[in-house]
């Protein structure tokens, strides 16, 4: 188990997901309820091996569950 303390390299997250919605839905492919949106990157800030599940929680907004596999 661990614990890190983050922050959003854009100051908010919800500025990069204002301008995803707004270019997503102007490009044919709009947002739609149950679609997961990250607006940041994680990738290299930890290694977690494949196969392994990981819950990854955001504060009072609640968690994300995943299990990585190779494609």
């Amino acid at each position: 188990v661990a614990t890190y303390q983050g922050k959003h390299p854009d100051g908010h997250p919800v500025r990069p997901l204002y301008w995803l919605a707004n270019y997503l839905a102007t490009g044919g492919t709009p947002l739609c309820a149950g679609m997961i949106v990250t607006t940041g990157s994680y990738c290299g800030a930890i290694d977690v091996p494949l196969d392994t599940p990981i819950t990854v929680a955001y504060g009072d907004l609640g968690t994300l569950s995943a299990t990585l596999t190779r494609a």
